[in-house]
């Protein structure tokens, strides 16, 4: 994944922002998070690799490095968009398109603010506009486009050109987190070389289509939040979805996704981060159906209408080493064996289930130098067994047992390294 950012909570609570592995890696930038909706207008990164540069004479340079043709094209690129102060929250923005002009000795394109050359051949090779108070819609015509397009958070509106989708060496299309651009999916064709679609947060509407089955190198899907089908995506997971086998991550929260999930979810063997959490789905579930994906560190299934199913052999040691796994809501009546033999989980969410009685003693050994958060809460323990004095986990910064009948003794934190403690033990 490339700068992909992810942010989950934990009980529900859309305040509280808990960290989630993107591919069961550490996020680049963790306080870059979705906070209640709301979100910069600006932040606007874009990475262009222009392909038909490549095509073009290289050779020593005289005078100037810029091109005629780029310059002209980054020209027409900036009168695209308009400069707006509040397009951008961070108190370092700044224009840079505003020294993008012929005025003076300044026709060079390579010394303009946010343009990288090639030190080589003087081809433009890359754009930076991060936080320059940009404001506007997209030019599907603009020669920019071609292999990486990066435009999460600037503030994009109106309908995004179909035709992007439809450029022959597009391989990275990131629109994420502009709230206010709409649009659609086209027919894919199988020679498309696209790898990563991130739409997470935007109000593309229609359906995923069959032909997406034809991207065979694709590995990044985020549909988050958007408005696919007229409000939600809705019906079960496209066939055609199962078939791309390049998939290493996989988002398709909060939508209107239903139906049982279906087994050829296994064909997914390069999957690392799948998230089905917060849809309609039904049904029993067997766990051992995410077992077969052996890259998988991070399961999301949280706020479904399953029930999750695990057997003895989910417990075995040889299963892989999730990392997050979220899992409230999913009808477990007892806590998954397979967790005693887990030591690398970072995030793990058991709340809302049907859990009984007391904790069981093994699961104060679960991942102690790794566990940051742990959600029981919403549960009917009324014990937590024989707990050790302190609290075992030495990273932890939520545990959360509230709602819950718990009563006796609990676990003194450390408060060196535990961050908060949500505890209502009695309901």
């Amino acid at each position: 994944m490339k700068g992909h950012n992810k942010c989950t909570t934990i009980g529900g609570d859309r305040g509280t922002q808990v960290f989630k592995g993107a591919g069961g890696k550490q996020l680049r930038n963790q306080m870059n998070c979705r906070n209640n909706g709301n979100f910069v207008k600006d932040e606007f990164y874009l990475e262009v690799r222009i392909s038909w540069y490549q095509t073009q004479h290289h050779g020593s340079l005289a005078g100037p490095l810029c091109r005629d043709h780029e310059r002209s094209n980054l020209l027409q690129f900036k009168e695209s968009f308009v400069i707006d102060q509040s397009a951008s929250i961070e108190p370092t923005a700044y224009p840079k398109v505003a020294s993008w002009t012929l005025e003076g000795n300044n026709s060079d394109c390579c010394s303009w603010d946010g343009v990288e050359c090639d030190e080589v051949t003087g081809h433009v090779i890359g754009l930076d506009l991060n936080s320059s108070c940009l404001y506007g819609s997209i030019n599907s015509n603009s020669s920019l486009f071609h292999l990486f397009l990066h435009l999460n958070d600037c503030g994009l509106h109106g309908e995004f050109p179909i035709g992007i989708f439809k450029l022959p060496n597009l391989q990275v299309l990131d629109v994420q987190y502009n709230k206010g651009l709409t649009g659609y999916l086209p027919d894919f064709q199988q020679s498309s070389p696209l790898e990563e679609m991130l739409l997470a947060n935007t109000s593309f509407s229609g359906k995923l289509p069959a032909s997406m089955g034809n991207l065979g190198s694709l590995t990044a899907i985020d549909t988050w939040n958007c408005n696919f089908s007229g409000n939600k995506l809705t019906g079960q997971i496209p066939f055609g979805l199962t078939n791309l086998t390049q998939l290493t991550f996989l988002e398709l929260v909060g939508n209107n996704l239903a139906g049982q999930i279906p087994s050829s979810i296994n064909n997914l063997k390069n999957l690392e981060f799948l998230d089905l959490s917060s849809n309609n789905f039904s049904g029993t579930v067997e766990f051992d159906k995410f077992v077969k994906l052996k890259k998988l560190t991070t399961l999301h299934l949280s706020y479904n209408g399953i029930s999750l199913l695990t057997s003895e052999t989910s417990g075995n040691t040889t299963l892989q080493k999730f990392q997050n796994l979220g899992l409230y809501s999913c009808n477990l009546s007892k806590f998954p064996d397979f967790l005693a033999n887990q030591d690398e989980l970072q995030w793990l969410d058991l709340g809302d289930n049907n859990f009984h009685g007391q904790v069981p003693g093994w699961f104060w050994n679960v991942s102690k130098e790794s566990l940051e958060v742990i959600d029981l809460s919403d549960n009917f323990l009324t014990s937590l067994g024989q707990h050790p004095i302190l609290l075992p986990w030495t990273r932890l910064a939520i545990l959360d047992l509230r709602s819950n009948k718990l009563q006796g003794s609990l676990p003194i934190p450390s408060f060196s390294t535990l961050r908060l403690l949500g505890i209502k033990p009695y309901s």
